[in-house]
């Protein structure tokens, strides 16, 4: 399957891409959640604190979901580096470049990344 030294070059531009735009994402969520601290102190109601607290859960929840994109694409980076991208982590086989062109971050293929899923799902919390 293999990826051309050109291809390489333009996931290592698309994932660049990614990673600046998702972080300056997190940085304006993190800086909403903070402004909706502030609020919620100097909120004088009850139910207007309740919301500005919702949302700000909301935002960090979104912005830690981010982060782990981030991740991803830092692990992908690195495989370029390595000479492994487009190679799963967990089997070693090749990731199709259909999967590629839809999530260049992806680090399994569809079949690992399943495996994780269900094994995620099937841990109990006893």
């Amino acid at each position: 399957m293999g990826l051309s030294k050109k291809e390489l070059e333009d996931y290592k531009q698309i994932l660049t891409h990614m990673r600046n735009q998702i972080t300056r994402q997190v940085k304006g969520f993190s800086e909403d959640a903070k402004e909706l601290e502030g609020v919620k102190g100097a909120s004088q109601h009850q139910a207007e604190g309740a919301g500005d607290s919702s949302t700000q859960n909301v935002l960090l929840e979104v912005a830690s979901k981010e982060v782990d994109v981030v991740k991803l694409i830092d692990r992908a980076l690195q495989k370029i580096e390595e000479g492994t991208y487009g190679i799963c982590d967990l089997t070693q086989k090749p990731i199709s470049k259909a999967r590629l062109a839809a999530i260049p971050y992806a680090v399994y293929t569809v079949e690992a990344q399943a495996m994780i899923e269900n094994d995620k799902k099937n841990i109990r919390l006893d």
